[in-house]
This record gives C-alpha cells, structure tokens and sequence, in this order.
C-alpha cells in the first residue's frame, strides 16, 4: 500500500494567489543499493557481491550501448533508450551538434511493472 499525504501549493490564477491542493507520495527513504543487493541474495544462490558485481557488469553493457546511440532490452525491468531534444532549423544543410539542447535516458518499464502500478493501492495520511 502506498502512504498519499496532502501537499499545499500557492497559485497565482486570474490575478488572485489562491491555494491549491493535491496528493503526493509520502517520501519514504529509498532502497539503497546495498540492501537491495542483499534482499536480491536472500532470494537467489548468489551473493551480495556476485548481484553488485552482475549488476555492474549491465550498468557496463547499457553504457557502451548508450555511447553507440543503441538502446538495451532488460527484459523483464523493461527497456532503455536514448534520445534527444534539439532545435530545428529549415534546411538540411543547417543540422549540426550544436542544435542539441538535451539528451535523456529514457526507461520504458515492462509489461508486468506496469500491470503492478495498475494494482497499486493508495492509502491517504491524514
């Protein structure tokens, strides 16, 4: 179950400051690396250090695609791809490296987390 808690937040609408409110995800403190590995060793034949040594070595594998320009399948976690935003210009001639204004990583989650996200349920703190 995921906690919600109210945020307040001051808008300026029609001339007027009003206040508005909405929900957020109450900030729990993430899952660090570590513990993450180790809950991942917990569940398999491998240890700590093999899972953070696996996990480097894909860390790795999406780098050296990512510098290609290629994107990487992680299967069940879903998809990373590159892309980025640039201006346009009117002819073809004009295109250049300079016209990139940003580049992100894209994750594309599978199937099955975003079936999960669909059966999240929320709960809300008051």
């Amino acid at each position: 179950m995921i906690d919600l808690i109210a945020y307040k937040k001051r808008m300026h609408i029609n001339g007027e400051d009003k206040d508005k409110y909405s929900l957020r995800i109450d900030p729990k403190s993430r899952l660090d690396f570590d513990k993450m590995c180790a809950l991942i060793a917990e569940r398999t034949t491998l240890t700590d250090y093999e899972v953070k040594f696996a996990l480097a070595e894909v860390m790795q594998v999406i780098i050296e695609n990512i510098e290609i320009g290629r994107g990487t399948e992680l299967g069940p976690l879903g998809s990373i791809e590159l892309s980025v935003k640039a201006d346009a210009v009117d002819t073809e001639e004009e295109l250049n490296k300079k016209l990139i204004e940003k580049t992100k990583i894209i994750y594309k989650p599978s199937k099955d987390i975003k079936k999960a996200l669909k059966e999240v349920k929320y709960k809300i703190e008051k």
